[in-house]
């Protein structure tokens, strides 16, 4: 089954460690660079709604990883944020459409609410990553 190259940024030495163990590393949400990332709960004022993200986001982070893979190897900015400061490696990879979820970014802040189950939290802010497969 053939599907579109997508392109991984890391830097030289942790390139080197995956293909020799022939693994990826798939980053936890406590461990992205941007502490921020995935963070709805900070327009927040009430402390309570706060945490109760925060809970919700740190359940997540133990049960759920992200790899992340770009459309193009070519973006310099990419080279900059992702590839040890245009120092690093970028590999690709051949994934099916049906495989990858396309992450929105959209301008406007999503507003969640947070119901009293904590499944439903879960997938509702899992939602907030991407609405649809990527399509080509």
């Amino acid at each position: 089954m053939s599907g579109q190259i997508f392109y991984h940024f890391l830097s030289s030495r942790n390139a080197i460690h995956d293909l020799e163990r022939k693994m990826i590393r798939v980053s936890r949400l406590d461990d992205l660079n941007d502490p921020f990332e995935l963070s709805p709960y900070l327009r927040y004022r009430n402390s309570e709604v706060r945490k109760r993200f925060h809970d919700v986001r740190k359940a997540i982070s133990k049960k759920h990883g992200l790899l992340c893979f770009f459309e193009s190897w070519s973006e310099p900015l990419l080279w900059g944020h992702y590839a040890d400061k245009h120092k690093g490696i970028t590999i690709g990879f051949e994934i099916s459409n049906y495989e990858i979820l396309k992450v929105d970014y959209v301008e406007k802040r999503v507003k969640l609410e947070l119901t009293n189950d904590p499944q439903e939290n879960e997938q509702l802010f899992l939602n907030t990553l991407g609405k649809e497969k990527y399509k080509k």
